[in-house]
This record gives C-alpha cells, structure tokens and sequence, in this order.
C-alpha cells in the first residue's frame, strides 16, 4: 500500500494536517504525521475535481481539499483507484434474463475551480454518462455506466488553468507587436526635430519626405551646421539628408584711407620742391608749378610716387628758363 502525503483540510479554517492517503481494499486509509490512521469506506468517498493542484474530496458527507506534495503521482496512482473503485461500487444486479436493470442515479460531479484572487467557486455539474447495453451472464453484475479515466474526470480544472496560460502570452505577444509599431510609426520629422534638442544644438526647419531629409534655416557657423546634419542623418527613417542651412558672412567695415595730399606736399617740401603744389584725387597726384631743371621735376616725381595712396602722377611742371 502506496501512501500519497499532502495537506488535508476542510479550506474554511487554517486546520490543514499533513496526512499520507493511501487506497487498500475498500477503504481509503489516512495516515497522520504523528501516526494516527483513521479510515473511511470507499462507499462514502468521492471525487468532487481537481483546480491547479488541489484535490477535492467529499469523505463521510464532508467536503475537503487535500493538497498532495506529488501531484503528477496522485493523478497517475491515486485518483485512478479512487475511481475505479467507485465504478465498481455502482455495479448493479441484472436479473437471468439478461435484462438491464435501471441503475440508482449517481450523485452528479462537480469541477471547483479555487484559484486564489478569484470570485467564489462556481460549480459545473457534469451529467452521468447514460445506460449501456451489453453482455450478461446469469445473475452477474452489470456496471450500467461507462467507466470514466481520471484525466475525464479532472480535465475541466486543467483545461480551464492551460487556457489562462494561453491568454497571458498571447496578451504578451500583441503587447509587445504594438509597441513596436508605435514606435515604428513615429514621424521621422518629428524624431529628427527631437534629435536635434536632445543634442543641445539650436533648432532648425526640418521636413522629411520620401526618406530624405530638408533642413533650412540660420545657424551662427559651419561647425554646427556639420552637427545638425550628422544628428539627423542618425535618425531612423531617413535616408539623405539636404542642408540648406546659411551661415551669416562677418560684415568688414573698410578703414578710412587719409588723404594723401598733405602727405605729398610734405615729401616734395623735403626734397627742396616748396615751389611746387600737388593735389591727389583718386590715386592720382597732379603736380602744378615751376622747377629750375629737368631734374628737379624728375626729383618731384619721384617724391610723391613714394607717398602710400598715390597710383599715379600727372606732372604738369614747367622748367623755367635760364636768363
């Protein structure tokens, strides 16, 4: 005799035991840690379902969940001779003939589903399988109900767990496609436009279409022009990217020429010329007046081509003549 251990209670009060089961002739046998043992006839005890890996049992009128440290052994071992042995004790007698007689109706099962969290336990009756004909030998007992397997019998509480499980990751799955739609879906504009902030770089038009990129606006150099570009071609969703960004050219103001006249005048006043007057307008140096020689007007020349400002020189000298 095989004793399946687990806790035994009546699940409205915190009394569970921790007792072996174990099935021997027509009784079911409960061994507790301590080493009482207390039996009940098989006659009284029934199987109400099983919900995740709760057994529940109904012993002497009393309905009780038992909790077994080895499901996979209980439902394998257990359970099957629990049944078996109630079918065997709803065998009724059939008369010589070979007639069938009707058989006492059988209490209906019921499936509890006690998983924690959820609303109150509902009931499911399960409709007795109907009469079957078949061969009788004289006075023999006839079993008037198909027998029924264990996994029969415990398969709605089961069912109902693995279609929780089936829901949680299709729920998962379809979670994790929309996301990454969502995200997918995001306007490359836009993104780049973000980009663009995120890396503390100052904002600029842009717009996306047909995977390439159009930014337009003023930015305060060509270096930071170079980085806004290379932050939104970083940008999923764009391909190419066509700057059109000005950069503003620095403004030079020219700085005043002084005239070059009285700085001509003093060159040809220290070359021994005091006699001779210059006048520049636009680079070029007119000389007016009258030398003793050719070389003295050559001298004049010469003076004011020096001075910074003078292009030219238009040498209207006279020589004077000798005595």
């Amino acid at each position: 005799m095989t004793a399946y251990f687990g806790l035994l209670g009546s699940g409205q009060s915190p009394d569970s035991k921790r007792v072996g089961l174990a099935v021997e002739d027509d009784m079911l046998t409960a061994t507790e840690a301590g080493g009482g043992t207390w039996n009940i006839p098989l006659r009284r005890v029934h199987l109400v379902g099983w919900a995740g890996d709760e057994l529940r049992l109904e012993l002497a009128g009393s309905e009780v969940s038992f909790v077994p440290e080895e499901p996979d052994a209980v439902l394998a071992q257990l359970v099957p001779a629990l049944l078996a042995r109630q079918q065997r004790g709803a065998a009724v007698a059939g008369p010589a003939g070979g007639t069938v007689l009707p058989s006492a109706p059988e209490p209906p099962m019921f499936t509890v589903d006690l998983t924690p969290g959820r609303r109150p336990p509902t009931r499911t009756p399960v409709e007795p399988a109907p009469p079957i004909a078949g061969r009788t030998d004289g006075g023999g007992l006839r079993s008037l109900t198909p027998p029924r397997s264990a996994a029969e019998v415990l398969a709605p509480g089961r069912s109902k767990q693995r279609w929780y499980w089936w829901f949680v990751a299709a729920a998962m799955v379809l979670g994790a496609v929309l996301a990454t739609q969502l995200g997918a879906s995001e306007d490359p504009a836009a993104a780049a436009r973000r980009a663009i902030a995120d890396g503390d770089l100052p904002a600029v038009a842009v717009a996306v279409e047909n995977g390439t990129a159009t930014l337009s606006g003023s930015v305060s150099s060509p270096g930071v022009a170079e980085a806004i570009v290379a932050t939104v071609a970083a940008v999923g969703g764009i391909e190419a990217v066509n700057s059109i960004l000005s950069v503003p050219t620095p403004t030079t103001i020219p700085s005043a020429t002084p005239d070059p006249t009285p700085t001509s005048q003093v060159a040809l006043a220290g070359a021994g010329l005091v006699d001779v007057e210059v006048e520049v307008r636009s680079g070029v140096a007119v000389l007016t007046g009258s030398v003793a020689s050719e070389f003295e007007r050559r001298t004049a020349v010469s003076a004011v081509m020096a001075v910074g400002g003078v292009d030219k020189v238009d040498n209207r000298l006279l020589v004077a003549s000798l005595p």
